[in-house]
Formats: C-alpha cells, structure tokens, sequence
C-alpha cells in the first residue's frame, strides 16, 4: 500500500510531466504554423490535427491532477468540450480554404489522440 506521500509524490510526477508535454505540444505547434500560409501537416501537426489545443487540454489536465479541486474538477470536462467545438469550427473554414487537401489530411490524422506508430517486422541479420 502507498502511504500518502508516495501518492502525491506520484501525482506530482505525472502531472508535471503532463504540463511539460503539453507544453511543449503548444510551442512545437505555435512554431510550425506561425508566418505560414499553407496547410501545416508535418511534425507535429502529422501526429493529431491539433496540437496546440491538446496541449492545452494536457496542460491543465496536468495541473488538475497535482492540484485537484471541486471547481477545476468541474471545469475541465466543459473546457475539452469548448476546445473540441472549437477545433471543428476551424475545420470547417480549414476545409473552406484548402478543400479536397484538407479532406484528405483530416482522413490520414486524428484530431487530438494519434495513432499508436505501427510496428515494422523484425529485420533478419543475413
């Protein structure tokens, strides 16, 4: 059994790690994107189509799990939900403005959860 401490030390870890990330998913989005014109589908942006916002999602969810209270508890789900509207309204003027090369990325890249890589079949040594 864990006492105490060992809990909130492991809560402290996984939420710090989970602010890093998202973190770190804002910057790696904000970075590709920022001054371009054409449609960003490589880095981060080839893993899910969104970056930025589940970073966010990441970010705070990171902190609810170091600092959980009543109305954090109650305002994360509504903040995922305002985010994922807001990501389909950009998908919709995305999908305005750049047609058929936006339906085809939105087919090839999850939203907000990627894909687990495929594995490669083992390489024979001859």
């Amino acid at each position: 059994i864990l006492k105490v401490e060992g809990a909130f030390s492991i809560a402290y870890r996984v939420g710090f790690a989970m602010m890093i990330l998202g973190m770190a998913l804002v910057f790696l989005g904000w970075r590709r994107i920022y001054g371009r014109t054409g449609l960003a589908t490589t880095g981060v942006y080839g893993l899910v189509r969104h970056p930025q916002y589940l970073g966010i999602m990441l970010l705070t969810l990171g902190l609810l799990v170091q600092w959980p209270t009543i109305p954090t508890l109650l305002m994360w789900p509504i903040l995922v939900l305002l985010y994922y509207r807001l990501a389909k309204q950009e998908e919709e003027r995305l999908e305005e403005r750049f047609g058929d090369e936006y339906r085809r990325y939105r087919q090839r890249v999850p939203m907000f959860l990627p894909r687990p890589m495929p594995k490669r079949p083992p390489t024979r040594a001859i």
